[in-house]
């Protein structure tokens, strides 16, 4: 079996920063995949790696910790970015 951590929306009620990157690095050394959808300011340093259309309302997914998709807080509609070796098409 392979363990999956997915969470949508839920670590902007974690205040601190420091707190969102501890519960990353714990969940990304207790699992091969991590995929979280969160607006993009909770995790900064992810969503600073690329440049970001404008999308209001939209969540950045991303799977050990690299962006793969914009999307719905809770995955009512998918647009793919295009990462190398994802899907593209919805």
């Amino acid at each position: 079996m392979t363990l999956v951590v997915l969470h949508t929306a839920v670590l902007a009620y974690v205040a601190e920063l420091a707190e969102r990157r501890v519960f990353a690095e714990r969940a990304m050394s207790h699992c091969s995949y991590w995929i979280s959808n969160e607006a993009p300011h909770v995790f900064s340093e992810i969503s600073s790696r690329f440049e970001m259309a404008d999308t209001p309302g939209r969540f950045l997914l991303s799977v050990n910790s690299t962006p793969v998709a914009w999307a719905d807080p809770h995955g009512a509609a998918l647009e793919w970015i295009g990462a190398e070796g994802w899907m593209v098409n919805s």
